[in-house]
């Protein structure tokens, strides 16, 4: 049997709630020293990317936790240390609910009325209501007729 040393494998955290965001607090880079264990050949074959390390913090709420590390090996490869007690300290936190961005588009969708509004509002609108308030004698004065006729029609 051979043994081999692989540094700064990283720490995979698992099943982080859409809520909630984690960091690996201990051990501080978020990765493990692994000493494996296995024969001549498969020690000398072995890569860092075939070992994997997880910590599932799945059913955690916001707090700071020990959680299990979970190493995945290559079959016939042992670990014999990973530099931790087998778990790692993680803190989870709430993230930041982004309810004030859920207001822009509704900025945004009250933004295109304004320019219809104005256009249509300022002729087509104005027109048929000084027509209907003031009569025969609005028709012909057009616009102007109708600013008098707003004024009338505000005041009783």
């Amino acid at each position: 049997m051979k043994k081999k040393t692989l540094n700064d494998l990283p720490i995979t955290l698992l099943n982080v709630g859409g809520n909630y965001t984690a960091k690996i607090i201990s051990p501080q880079s978020g990765t493990v020293n692994a000493t494996v264990e296995g024969s001549s050949e498969r020690i000398a074959s072995l890569k860092a990317e075939d070992l994997s390390f997880t910590a599932d913090v799945s059913g955690y709420g916001e707090g700071t936790f020990k959680v299990k590390l979970d190493a995945k090996l290559p079959q016939y490869i042992y670990l014999l240390d990973s530099g931790t007690d087998g778990t790692v300290q993680v803190k989870i936190t709430v993230k930041d609910k982004p309810a004030t961005v859920d207001p822009t588009p509704s900025t945004g969708g009250g933004g295109e009325p304004p320019p219809s509004t104005g256009h249509d509002a300022g002729s087509p609108s104005t027109s048929p209501g000084t027509e209907v308030s003031s009569g025969t004698g609005a028709a012909d004065s057009g616009n102007e007729g109708g600013d008098q006729s707003d004024n009338s029609t505000n005041s009783p």
